[in-house]
């Protein structure tokens, strides 16, 4: 969906578990040692992992009444033309 609002096809990697998690783990020693934040940890890739990672919103709307005000497709859209506007992309 992100691809297709950029006008572009996805790119697919096939990359294995046990280089993601050995990267992660570079990633984050070079963050330590830099004292700087990565986004790339070892939680990460647990999480990309993952065959099926889904959420949803219905216990918030069960819960409190929560509605989202966006579909995830117009969100992505207009994030997208967002990051294009401010010359993130």
């Amino acid at each position: 969906m992100i691809a297709g609002n950029l006008g572009r096809r996805p790119l697919k990697l096939r990359v294995p578990i046990p280089f993601a998690r050995f990267s992660a783990v570079l990633s984050e020693a070079g963050a330590f040692i830099a004292r700087q934040p990565t986004q790339f940890t070892r939680q990460k890739v647990s999480e990309m992992s993952k065959r099926y990672w889904t959420v949803s919103a219905e216990a918030a709307r069960r819960d409190f009444g929560f509605a989202c005000e966006y579909s995830l497709e117009r969100g992505v859209a207009e994030t997208a033309r967002w990051y294009r506007k401010n010359g993130w992309l």
